[in-house]
């Protein structure tokens, strides 16, 4: 399966403005899928789904604390923003 850590945020104060999310990581081993990502949903958006926005970086199997950051505009209809981490398959994620 997939395993994610995130946050969700009220749209509100970010409405209409560009934002920028900024998370340090580190992996070790990682066999499948490490990534972090991040979204924007409507009121009518599903749970697990894509959304207004989506965006995701892909992060190597193995690496050392690195910075990633995900830019993205926060559209009028917006209600949440979603943001987190994620490890697929085997391999450690912080």
């Amino acid at each position: 399966g997939y395993g994610t850590w995130m946050n969700v945020l009220f749209a509100s104060p970010y409405v209409g403005k560009r934002v920028r999310i900024s998370v340090y990581t580190r992996t070790a081993g990682a066999t499948r899928r490490a990534d972090v990502w991040a979204r924007v949903q409507a009121r009518e958006s599903p749970a697990d789904g894509v959304g207004l926005v989506s965006k995701n970086v892909a992060l190597p199997a193995s690496s050392d604390w690195r910075r990633t950051e995900i830019v993205f505009d926060v559209p009028r209809d917006a209600v949440w923003v979603h943001y987190g981490v994620g490890l697929a398959g085997a391999g450690q994620l912080w």
